[in-house]
């Protein structure tokens, strides 16, 4: 059930910054206006929303490592029983998927600083490309299934999804390691 809700946040995530650098390029493309002004009004927006929802995603993965919840691979694979606090808290950025996680939720503070901070006539360009990186950074983790074509993979794959051949799954489809 986490590993839907985390999927689906990450799905949210993916669309909210695709909205938000295309509202950002084309208020850099409309210059100076009313239409301009709604368009960066919509990026921000949309860029609050995919911070939002990276935030609840980051939030949720640190729920599954501590609580050691092992039928997600990326626990599974990432982190045990034995290890003291601070190693665990480290096993979110431990693989791939978590690393990657984690220069997104970075990148989300770097774009709200950049929406404070930057002078307004630079900020729709700016963030065009900010948002462009993020959304290229989004698409490692997204774990969209697209006929054939997988974009990304998502920290929240479950192991019978990762796994389907291991053996423990032919005998009990119904396994999860304690």
């Amino acid at each position: 059930m986490l590993g839907l809700v985390g999927n689906a946040l990450l799905l949210v995530a993916f669309v909210a910054c695709g909205v938000s650098a295309f509202a950002f390029f084309w208020s850099a493309r409309n210059g100076d206006g009313p239409q301009s002004a709604a368009w960066k009004r919509a990026g921000r927006w949309s860029w609050g929303a995919m911070s939002a929802a990276v935030v609840a995603v980051s939030g949720l993965l640190w729920y599954l490592i501590l609580n050691h919840r092992y039928q997600y691979a990326y626990v599974y694979q990432n982190s045990s029983n034995d290890l003291p606090l601070h190693y665990l808290f480290s096993t979110f950025w431990a693989g791939q998927e978590g690393s990657f996680l984690l220069w997104i939720l970075m990148m989300c503070g770097v774009g709200a600083a950049l929406i404070t901070y930057v002078q307004r006539e630079y900020e729709r360009h700016v963030m065009a490309v900010v948002g462009l990186s993020q959304f290229f950074l989004l698409s490692m983790i997204v774990g969209l299934q697209l006929g054939p074509v997988e974009i990304g993979t998502s920290p929240f794959v479950g192991l019978a999804e990762k796994f389907p051949d291991a053996p423990i799954f032919q005998q009990n489809p119904d396994f999860v390691p304690a």
